[in-house]
């Protein structure tokens, strides 16, 4: 996703602005996604 959301974005560089801010969501889903990929959460066994 986040490879996706960044050609999105370098797509609608060229194409057009909606698409950056398409693009912009599809890169924050992927970030948090990847950030949160092995959280188990405080009381987690």
């Amino acid at each position: 996703p986040v490879a996706g959301g960044a050609a999105i974005i370098a797509l609608g560089l060229i194409f057009a602005v909606w698409l950056i801010i398409v693009g912009v969501f599809v890169l924050l889903i992927g970030l948090v996604g990847w950030l949160f990929e092995y959280y188990r959460g405080e009381f987690a066994h």
